[in-house]
C-alpha cells in the first residue's frame, strides 16, 4: 500500500481488486462466517435455555447485538471481494488503513426500499434541480424516465431583489493559484473594514483557505474565524457576539458550510464563494459514479461534475437568504461562470441573475432603502 498510495489512498477502478488482495477473501470471509454461525447459534440457544442464569435478558441483548455486528462486517467484506458496480478503496488513517466499500448511487436501494412499497412521495428540497434541471436528482433517486414522476420548481419564498449575484470582473483566473488567493484575501479585507455586515468566505479546498487566513492583514486577522479552530457551533457565537458588538467578522469555511449556516439579517451579508464548486475527480464516489457513466458512452463532466457543482452553489447561495428581510451580496471569484459555455448551465442554479462590473474588492452591497 505504501508504494500503491503514496497520498495515503488507493482507489480500485470499476471495483476489480488487484490479485493479492482478491487472494486474501477466504482468509477473511471463513473465519468471519464461522463467527456468525457461532453467534447465531448461541443466540437460538439462549432462547431456548430454561437456565434462568444463561437466558437472562441481557445475555441475550448482548448476543443478538454481537450478531448483528459481525453480519454487517461480513457483508461488508462480500460486498468488498465480490461487489461489481460499487465504489472500493483503502485510505491511511494515521498508522492504520481503513477499508471502505459503498454504493456511489443509491437508486437500487430506494428502489428495493421505498419506491417499491410507496403508494406515493412527496420529495421536497431547495436543491432538487441544478442546472435548470431535474435529471441529476432523478437519475440518483432511481427515477428518471418513469411516467408516474412529476417534477416542480417553485418561486423563492425570498425577495432576491433585495441581494445580487456578482461575478467581479477582475477575478483572476481560478488557475492561477497565488493570485487567485491573494485575490479571495483582499476581498475578505475588504469587506471587514467597510464593517456592512457578517462575512461568510467558501473555498474547496483547505490549502487555500488557510493560505487565504495568512494573507489577511494582521489588523483585521482577530475578526477572522476559520474552520477548524473551533466547532462549528462555537465559530458562529463568536462570529454573532462580534456583530452584536458592531464589530466586523468573517468565517472561512470548507464544503460542510456550504449548507447548515444559519446566520440571518447582519450577521451574514456578504457570502463570498471562491471557486465554482466542482467535485474532485478522485473523490471515490465521483471517480467511481464518472466510470459507470463513461462505461454507458455517457459524459460525466455534463452528467455528473456540472450538476453536482450547480447544486453546491445554489447551497452556498442559499446561506445569504434565511428570512424575509434578509439582504446583501453573493460573490463569485471565479470568472469561468461568465466566459465558460458550461456557465450559463451553472447560473441557472442560482436564484437570481448574475451582475457584471463589480470589482473583486468591493466591500459587499449596502442594504436596500440606505444611502449612507
Amino acid at each position: 500500500f505504501e508504494e500503491a498510495a503514496p497520498g495515503g489512498m488507493l482507489r480500485f477502478p470499476f471495483g476489480r481488486l488487484p490479485r493479492q488482495i482478491a487472494s486474501l477473501s477466504g482468509a477473511l470471509l471463513a473465519p468471519l462466517s464461522r463467527l456468525a454461525e457461532a453467534l447465531s447459534e448461541a443466540l437460538s440457544a439462549a432462547r431456548e435455555k430454561e437456565d434462568a442464569l444463561f437466558a437472562a435478558p441481557e445475555r441475550i441483548v448482548f448476543l443478538g447485538a454481537a450478531a448483528q455486528a459481525v453480519e454487517r462486517e461480513l457483508e461488508a467484506w462480500r460486498s468488498f471481494f465480490d461487489g461489481e458496480d460499487i465504489a472500493k478503496w483503502i485510505e491511511r488513517e494515521g498508522r492504520h488503513w481503513r477499508v471502505h466499500v459503498s454504493p456511489f448511487c443509491a437508486s437500487g436501494l430506494l428502489e428495493e426500499l421505498l419506491w417499491k412499497r410507496a403508494r406515493g412521495a412527496l420529495v421536497t428540497s431547495a436543491t432538487l434541480s441544478s442546472c435548470g434541471s431535474f435529471g441529476h436528482t432523478l437519475a440518483e433517486l432511481g427515477l428518471a424516465g418513469r411516467d408516474d414522476v412529476e417534477c416542480a420548481r417553485l418561486p423563492s419564498p425570498f425577495d432576491w431583489s433585495r441581494a445580487r449575484i456578482v461575478v467581479p470582473e477582475d477575478a483572476p483566473d481560478p488557475g492561477l493559484e497565488e493570485p487567485h488567493t491573494r485575490a479571495a484575501a483582499q476581498a475578505v479585507e475588504a469587506a471587514l473594514r467597510e464593517n456592512r455586515g457578517g462575512v461568510l468566505a467558501l473555498f474547496c479546498s483547505g490549502r487555500q483557505l488557510e493560505r487565504v487566513r495568512a494573507l489577511i492583514d494582521p489588523a483585521l486577522a482577530p475578526a477572522v474565524l476559520a474552520q477548524g479552530e473551533a466547532g462549528a457551533a462555537e465559530l458562529m457565537r463568536r462570529h454573532r457576539e462580534r456583530i452584536d458588538a458592531g464589530e466586523p467578522s468573517a468565517i472561512l469555511g470548507l464544503a460542510s458550510f456550504f449548507e447548515g449556516v444559519d446566520l440571518p439579517g447582519r450577521y451574514l451579508t456578504l457570502v463570498i464563494l471562491a471557486k465554482i464548486p466542482f467535485p474532485a475527480p478522485d473523490e471515490p464516489l465521483v471517480a467511481a459514479a464518472a466510470e459507470s457513466l463513461e462505461k454507458q458512452g455517457l459524459n460525466p463532466f455534463a452528467r455528473l461534475h456540472l450538476p453536482i457543482a450547480g447544486r453546491r452553489m445554489a447551497q452556498a447561495a442559499g446561506r445569504l437568504m434565511r428570512r424575509e428581510d434578509d439582504w446583501g451580496e453573493i460573490r463569485i471569484l471565479d470568472r469561468r461562470l461568465v466566459e465558460r459555455g458550461y456557465g450559463r448551465l451553472l447560473a441557472a442554479s442560482l436564484p437570481a441573475p448574475l451582475v457584471k462590473g463589480v470589482p473583486a474588492r468591493s466591500g459587499g452591497m449596502r442594504r436596500p432603502g440606505i444611502s449612507r
